[in-house]
C-alpha cells in the first residue's frame, strides 16, 4: 500500500548522492521537514485505504472498492500532487530534471484508464 504513496521529498534525499543532485544543507533541512509533515499524514490514510478494503472482503466487486476507496484514493493523489509543487519549488531546475518520472509525480502513474504509458505495454489506438 505505502508504494502508491511513496514520500517523494525523502526519496530526493535518499537519490541525492546517486543522482549527483548535490543538494545544498538548506534544502536537506527543508525536504526534510516536508518529509516528515507529509508523512503525518500519509500514514493515517494508508491505514485508511487498508482498513476500506479489508471490509470489503477478498472477494469484493472491484467497482464497489472503487467507489468504497475513492475518498481515500483522491486525498492522496492531491497530497502527491501537492508534494510534487512542494519538492520542485526547493530544488533548482537543474536538480528537478535529473530525478526520475516516478520521483517527481510521486509515484503516480500517468497515462490513460489502466496507468499505462505509450510503450509501457498499452497499445496505442488505431487512427
Amino acid at each position: 500500500m505505502q508504494r502508491g504513496f511513496t514520500n517523494p521529498f525523502r526519496r530526493i534525499v535518499a537519490v541525492n548522492d546517486s543522482l549527483q543532485l548535490g543538494l545544498t544543507a538548506d534544502q536537506l533541512t527543508r525536504l526534510g521537514g516536508l518529509g516528515d509533515t507529509l508523512q503525518t499524514k500519509i500514514d493515517p490514510l494508508i491505514n485508511d485505504l487498508a482498513d476500506v478494503i479489508s471490509k470489503q472482503g477478498k472477494n469484493a466487486d472491484p467497482m464497489s472498492m472503487m467507489a468504497a476507496l475513492g475518498k481515500q484514493l483522491s486525498q492522496g493523489r492531491a497530497m502527491m500532487q501537492q508534494a510534487s509543487k512542494d519538492a520542485q519549488s526547493v530544488l533548482t531546475p537543474e536538480q528537478w530534471a535529473k530525478l526520475p518520472p516516478e520521483i517527481k509525480t510521486g509515484g503516480l502513474r500517468r497515462g490513460g484508464p489502466d496507468g499505462a504509458r505509450e510503450g509501457e505495454g498499452r497499445r496505442p489506438r488505431e487512427p
